[in-house]
């Protein structure tokens, strides 16, 4: 979420002094690794500071359910999620430290992961990605779960070595707003189709993990099929059943209107981020997730955000172009309804949606053009666009004894792919779709008319 995070693990904050570190001390950007002590950066920029720099701390979050009824309920900022962040200026340390509620799993890591080792295999390393990597743990002797770990780089500074976790402030972020939906939304029907939170905290070396109930795998491996080759990438698989690809679809928005209930945007909803267990389907991977207002409109050096600066996750999850529409909860729903096109087939999905975003208006120049400048014939040009796309998928995709199935599929399709976000379809709604579209094909499974 930001360009640079400055880390420590130390228990708390101490004063640092001009020539020598206190705490583990360092520097990390996105883009390019840079080294864990830069030498410039302990000389000046810290060795200056004599004064408390302003700090902004997650504490535990308080409820006043009284005059807040008719207001939209967001994550509050303060909230105790296990980890304790005091985030400072880019110049100065992050500390990570154990709160009251922070939980770990049985036997903790021993030893940091460095960034070099991203590409080593790994005992118990289940997936690895831009935020860090996930391995799998125990809770309470015998509970399955995994744990989000951050990978790090290390440093010597004074014969002592120091160690920086790139991930951990977006970790502690994302543990955050977990923790927000766990205690503000665990009533609604759809949070059984968020990826189940079982704490966070700070381990002895001091590095931020996350528990999350261990899944059976990713949507993603569905859809695809190993290659003959194993040197080779894996191929598009076939279409899921028909029966499951409406079952998923509907856990998906279900989920999507839980997080809907907080006014969380997801922001990077695809078959890698979406998880199943005995058939139901999860939502993870909130790292990303932004929020108009409250802790998820904070980045992950605890400042407000811009609306600009909110975007983020995917480019390819988005409507058209990443600048095309503000994130609001309708940016995931475009996003599910390129995820219902790829289970319903992965093999030509990427064709369509491609399709789809090549958005076919004069001088849109490179990136497009934005929602808030569309003229009323330019979007119902896109919406012919989209819809006369929808229609060629569905024609290609549901055929044999699905064809029964189009025009229900299509109108849902249509809703969900409506380059209007004020007109697009809700999750509640497009899930009540679903239902009764999984009722018509219990009732009539083969014998529907064509």
């Amino acid at each position: 979420m930001g360009n640079t995070v400055d880390g420590t693990q130390s228990p708390a904050p101490v004063p640092p002094q001009p020539k020598k570190p206190q705490t583990s001390e360092g520097q990390f950007e996105q883009k390019s690794v840079k080294s864990v002590l830069a030498e410039a950066s302990l000389s000046t920029d810290v060795a200056k500071s004599k004064n408390p720099v302003p700090v902004t701390t997650f504490h535990e979050r308080v409820i006043n359910q009284q005059g807040v009824s008719n207001k939209q309920k967001t994550i509050p900022e303060s909230i105790d999620c296990g980890v304790k962040v005091n985030f400072h200026s880019v110049s100065e340390p992050v500390y990570f430290k154990k709160t009251e509620k922070s939980v770990l799993p049985d036997e903790t890591p021993k030893a940091p992961v460095t960034y070099e080792m991203m590409s080593i295999p790994m005992k118990e390393r289940i997936a690895t990605g831009s935020n860090g990597f996930v391995q799998s743990a125990r809770l309470n002797g015998k509970e399955d779960v995994v744990m989000k770990r951050s990978y790090c780089a290390q440093g010597v500074w004074d014969e002592k070595t120091y160690t920086v976790y790139f991930s951990a402030p977006a970790i502690s972020r994302e543990a955050g707003i977990l923790t927000g939906l766990k205690n503000m939304a665990s009533d609604h029907p759809g949070y059984k189709n968020i990826v189940p939170f079982r704490g966070s905290g700070v381990t002895s070396i001091g590095e931020p993990l996350i528990l999350l109930t261990r899944a059976d795998g990713a949507l993603s491996e569905q859809l695809l099929e190993k290659a003959k080759d194993p040197k080779q990438p894996q191929i598009p698989g076939k279409p899921l059943p028909f029966d499951k690809t409406l079952g998923f679809a509907q856990d998906l928005f279900s989920g999507l209107s839980c997080l809907a209930s907080l006014q969380l945007v997801h922001q990077d909803l695809k078959p890698e981020n979406l998880l199943f267990k005995d058939n139901t389907l999860w939502i993870a991977d909130f790292g990303e997730s932004t929020c108009h207002e409250g802790f998820a409109a904070m980045g992950i050096h605890g400042n407000q955000l811009t609306m600009s600066e909110r975007r983020a996750g995917t480019g390819a999850t988005k409507p058209f172009f990443l600048t095309y529409e503000e994130p609001t909860p309708a940016t995931d729903i475009w996003a599910g309804g390129l995820v219902v096109l790829q289970m319903l087939n992965p093999a030509k999905a990427e064709s369509y949606i491609n399709r789809i975003n090549n958005q076919p208006l004069k001088d849109k120049g490179k990136n497009g053009i934005s929602f808030d400048k569309l003229t009323p014939e330019q979007l119902s040009e896109l919406k012919t666009h989209c819809q006369q796309t929808v229609q060629a998928f569905i024609d290609e995709s549901l055929t044999g004894a699905n064809q029964s199935h189009r025009p229900a599929m299509k109108v849902l399709l249509n809703r969900l792919l409506d380059p209007d976000p004020g007109s697009r379809i809700s999750a509640l709604d497009a899930c009540e779709q679903l239902k009764v579209m999984t009722q018509t094909l219990k009732a009539k499974p083969s014998d529907s008319p064509s």
